[in-house]
């Protein structure tokens, strides 16, 4: 990447019920291997999974973040060994709808077609991210919701 280049960088959790899900699962993990190895008076290697399994997941969760340059936005989940990204031209971008704890962003396909990405973020971040995407030249969509005049500010 090119140092000229401005990268912003925002951690975020995907929609209320892939975050309750995946959450839920990753704690069901880390505690049932807890649960397991107080329970047993022998050493347990399935506990030992259970916890290396459920810390994993744990570790992958709170990594999640999304990268904005000039041109796009890149969504960023898992560890830098095996990442999955996720890339969003800015110019491409129809719609940014703000909610009172994340954002909904409406990306236009080839096809015509509007694709939906939701984002959890705290208030700071959110205000944040606001900013920096009005002040980006690449982004010609509509930012509306329920308190965009303060964010903007």
């Amino acid at each position: 990447m090119n140092k000229d280049k401005q990268l912003t960088k925002f951690y975020y959790q995907p929609d209320i019920a892939h975050t309750v899900i995946y959450w839920s699962l990753s704690l069901c993990l880390f505690l049932g291997g807890i649960i397991i190895t107080l329970e047993k008076i022998k050493f347990s290697w399935m506990a030992v999974m259970f916890i290396l399994l459920g810390l994993l997941l744990i570790l992958i969760g709170s990594s999640r973040r999304l990268c904005i340059n000039d041109q796009e936005i890149t969504f960023s989940v898992g560890l830098p060994i095996f990442q999955k990204n996720k890339r969003v031209p800015i110019k491409k971008i129809h719609k940014i709808s703000l909610g009172s704890k994340g954002f909904t962003l409406y990306q236009e396909t080839p096809d015509g077609e509007f694709n939906e990405i939701i984002c959890l973020m705290k208030e700071k971040s959110l205000q944040y991210f606001v900013q920096t995407m009005t002040a980006n030249e690449a982004f010609n969509g509509e930012i509306s919701g329920l308190n965009i005049n303060e964010l903007i500010e």
